[in-house]
């Protein structure tokens, strides 16, 4: 099982909360934004330019789960397809080679 967030499946919840943090702008109404990924939620520290003061809080991403399967199965398919047209194209040239001689 995976989770998914933006049309993407990742594999751990650590890695989803990575992909989340990944997307927290770094200023917003004045406040400078940090967001800082764990293995179990989203550490949001906002701190106010003008004062310097910080306000923390954490946030848990829903997890929506996604079938991983899936995924390496159309990685799989996409090389699979890769390697025939490497090897139709090289079939190709030596054809022309055994024509032209």
């Amino acid at each position: 099982m995976g989770y998914l967030f933006e049309n993407r499946c990742y594999s751990s919840v650590s890695s989803l909360h990575e992909a989340v943090a990944a997307t927290c702008p770094a200023v917003s109404n004045g406040d400078a934004i940090k967001c800082i990924p764990t293995s179990t939620d989203i550490t949001i520290e906002r701190t106010d330019i003008l004062t310097s003061t910080v306000h923390s809080l954490t946030y848990t991403p829903q997890q929506i789960s996604c079938d991983l399967s899936a995924t390496v199965a159309d990685v799989v398919s996409l090389s699979w397809q890769l390697a025939l047209i490497l090897i139709a194209g090289f079939a190709v040239r030596q054809m022309i080679k055994v024509f032209q001689t």
